[in-house]
């Protein structure tokens, strides 16, 4: 058979399933022997499967017998032909090695009274801490442009009332937008990229996009200025994106080899962090600053234990405000266990 690719529509008409129960949303390639099928239907939260708004890894069986379907309908039929149903009657010999398969992309803020902060309260030991942490003034000054965009978007805080909203990202660079600036915001999960749309409503220099970050990465680089930050800030769901980091930041600097890039990575498996700074190091690229904070001890690989920043072509005086920071923000949100590091993998 020839090679085969298809949109969501087209291998809709192949399903018996409809609307949300499709979980594929497209054919990569098909031939006889395999099929590549994408999708993003494990991070929509109103997939049909979850529970409590939690898509379990066992779903993942669902996903599979689609594409098997798929499969079957493009080697078997004639096209144009809509194949007969089948059944899946046996599934034996099944590991699962995840828990779940849910966690969900950023939408620029978060409703810190919803359903899920409400459940887990986790931001009250990371923002929370910070607000309420008896900060020297250095550091307080340092801190005070983040601290400043926090409160804009949470008025009664500052009297001394709970943070309603949390600004992700998106949120804050436009905080700090001026006039003559601009901001491309990419998301490619359905709803986040929806919210994101409408949160960036009407602000001109703000442009969303429902495109996959890595893609966009190659797309969008160099600016047409020439100068900028790009913010890499992946949902490390796939085992391999360390290595598609590393892949992504090669391509970037090879096109714009003045572009500051800042990537964000969790602290979770000490081997893999490691061996991702020494790989970047590797990667004949000037001036890589790296910055960690743990709050955490590094027990379990599935655990977040901290955070990792890498900033390639950081501004010149960034290095010496984060050997300020760093050490202060470890004794507020982990006292005498918290630690942090700071060092260069690449120089001049």
């Amino acid at each position: 058979m020839a090679a085969v690719t298809l949109d969501r529509d087209a291998l809709a008409a192949l399903l018996p399933h409809a609307g949300a129960m499709c979980l594929l949303d497209a054919v990569e390639s098909c031939d006889r022997q395999r099929i590549v099928c994408t999708t993003m239907q494990h991070r929509n939260p109103h997939n049909p499967l979850a529970v409590d708004g939690r898509l379990g890894c066992v779903q993942g069986i669902e996903f599979a017998a689609q594409a098997m379907a798929i499969h079957g309908a493009l080697v078997a039929f004639p096209a144009g032909v809509r194949p007969a149903v089948g059944w899946l009657g046996r599934i034996r010999d099944c590991v699962l090695h995840w828990d779940r398969i849910d966690t969900h992309a950023g939408s620029g803020s978060y409703d810190l009274g919803g359903a899920e902060a409400s459940r887990t309260g986790e931001w009250r030991a990371g923002i929370g801490k910070l607000l309420a942490a008896d900060l020297p003034p250095p550091v307080r000054a340092l801190l005070a442009p983040y601290l400043d965009a926090v409160a804009s978007f949470n008025p009664g805080a500052a009297a001394g009332g709970d943070l309603k909203i949390y600004p992700g990202s998106p949120a804050l660079v436009r905080h700090w937008l001026r006039a003559q600036d601009r901001m491309i915001a990419c998301e490619a999960e359905p709803a986040a990229a929806r919210a994101l749309a409408s949160r960036m409503q009407g602000d001109n220099r703000v442009r969303p996009v429902a495109i996959d970050g890595y893609t966009a990465l190659n797309a969008y680089v160099p600016p047409k200025e020439r100068r900028g930050l790009v913010l890499v800030d992946p949902p490390f769901e796939q085992p391999d994106e360390f290595a598609r980091l590393e892949q992504a930041l090669a391509g970037a600097h090879r096109k714009w080899p003045t572009g500051i890039v800042l990537i964000w990575y969790p602290l979770k498996d000490a081997r893999g962090t490691q061996a991702f700074g020494r790989r970047l190091a590797g990667l004949n690229i000037p001036r890589i600053l790296r910055a960690e904070l743990t709050v955490a001890p590094a027990q379990d690989a599935q655990k977040l234990a901290g955070s990792g920043l890498i900033v390639v072509n950081p501004p010149w005086i960034l290095a010496d405000e984060l050997a300020v920071l760093l050490p202060a923000l470890a004794r507020v949100f982990a006292g005498t266990e918290g630690r942090s590091r700071l060092d260069w993998l690449a120089g001049e």
